[in-house]
């Protein structure tokens, strides 16, 4: 993600699966996913980004993990 010039907008994520984008700390900017970016548990490991993925239903307004 590029940070923005003062007179620039937040820089934005865009997700492929949706055509949809994201603010930087995972808001929708428009309706075209049903809900925010979903949160994922990160650590810094020996200098190595360390996420716990898990895999959450798509297409529903409400986070539900997958069983």
């Amino acid at each position: 993600v590029k940070l923005p010039k003062s007179d620039e907008p937040e820089p934005l994520f865009y997700c492929p699966c949706h055509a949809a984008h994201f603010t930087t700390d995972g808001k929708r900017v428009d309706q075209v996913s049903p809900r925010d970016m979903d949160a994922l548990e990160v650590k810094v490991e020996n200098g190595m980004v360390c996420v716990r993925y898990e895999n959450f239903v798509v297409g529903v307004v409400d986070k539900k993990a997958m069983s």
